[in-house]
């Protein structure tokens, strides 16, 4: 009775490491899917951020070939001013060259703006990834220990579940040689 009692005790045991073990399989599989997602869109805002980065690289050159071109154009403007004061007969022309070089100057201007503007916006753009990714993997960092703990109290129950597996064994078989005994006397 007593073999009996403790075979039962270490039965409802094992029901509950069993149970214990496949809900902590449970959360590290839940750990694992979230932390492969978080490194899958680290990867993503790190490229993205990348792509930006070459855009400004981009757009600042044509904003520095628009302002050579717009100093070219002032330059070209005042030559032509001085031209004006000196030659009388070619006023009419010069001052045409003039309002249409002032004119294609200052769409220039305006596409500077814009461009500065739409470079303001990515700049704007990287810092918050820039945020997101430092924030993305604090979370993982955090979240590391935590799965580590984990697996090694999952390694920790797996030996408690396969030594008291054993003793269950070894009490089954100690019972049936008891029993045997016990139907030998009678």
């Amino acid at each position: 009775i007593q073999l009996i009692k403790e075979r039962d005790d270490l039965i409802v045991i094992l029901h509950e490491r069993d149970a214990e073990i496949e809900s902590l399989k449970n959360v590290i599989g839940e750990n694992h899917n979230e932390i492969e997602e978080l490194h899958k869109h680290i990867r993503q805002l790190t490229s993205d951020n990348e792509n930006m980065h070459s855009i400004i690289i981009q757009l600042e050159k044509e904003r520095d070939s628009y302002i050579i071109i717009i100093r070219e154009r002032d330059e070209e403007i005042e030559n032509l001013k001085k031209a004006f004061s000196e030659k009388h007969t070619q006023i009419e022309s010069l001052h045409q060259k003039i309002r249409d070089l002032t004119s294609n100057n200052e769409h220039m201007h305006t596409i500077i703006i814009q461009l500065e503007k739409e470079r303001d916006g990515y700049i704007i753009v990287i810092r918050e990834r820039d945020e997101e990714i430092t924030h993305l993997k604090s979370l993982l960092d955090n979240a590391m220990p935590e799965l580590e703990e984990l697996k090694q109290r999952y390694h920790k129950l797996t030996i408690e579940y396969e030594s008291l597996h054993k003793t269950h064994i070894q009490l089954i078989k100690e019972r049936d040689d008891l029993i045997v005994i016990l139907h030998e006397r009678d």
